[in-house]
């Protein structure tokens, strides 16, 4: 058994993290659970993985680390300097959770984050696992009432107006608008 080495059992890919005597920390690369101990027996029944089928099944594209942006390495530097003081207690559990809560306080970021750096960092063994995911806009319009507190929020930007006479004024404009330059009172 060679450690960073993948295998797959039962439909999910395993990468074997430590091996101690006749045990063996593994994590699920398909869920991205935190790493567990196993015994070296468990892996008997396993066939050999590589790490193209592992990026397949899991539909993860990993960027090339030249390639990034400047603001995504220093997003991927500033998460792997979260993680890398917690990989030195990896096959510890008691030890890794104390460094988890105490540089998730540190950082001022949630502990289940912290957790899900990790499991990503050791899923797919590369930096480029870190890079944050795009956010995407939807591709659909606004709906009438979205368009009204859109309105309602802008009108009364800066003002000191109540929300009534926001909503009036706004109404107001969207019916002009619609109606053309007539004005309809609410």
């Amino acid at each position: 058994m060679e450690k960073n080495k993948l295998v797959r059992k039962q439909g999910t890919i395993y990468r074997i993290l430590a091996v101690e005597g006749d045990s063996i920390l593994l994590i699920d690369c398909i869920k991205r659970t935190m790493p567990v101990w196993k015994e070296a027996d468990w892996i008997k029944g396993c066939e050999e993985c590589t790490e193209e089928e592992l990026i397949e099944e899991t539909g993860v594209i990993l960027a090339d680390e030249h390639a990034m942006s400047p603001k995504e390495r220093k997003s991927v530097h500033e998460r792997f300097t979260a993680i890398a003081g917690i990989l030195p207690f990896l096959d510890d559990d008691r030890l890794r959770t104390e460094r988890i809560k105490r540089i998730a306080e540190e950082r001022k970021i949630c502990a289940k984050t912290m957790r899900n750096y990790l499991c990503q960092y050791l899923a797919y063994q590369s930096l480029s696992a870190l890079v944050p995911k795009g956010r995407t806009v939807p591709e659909r319009g606004l709906t009438k009432d979205e368009k009204n507190i859109r309105c309602v929020s802008l009108s009364s930007a800066g003002q000191r107006k109540n929300l009534t006479r926001s909503c009036r004024k706004c109404l107001m404009q969207c019916q002009m608008r619609e109606y053309g330059k007539r004005r309809y009172f609410i």
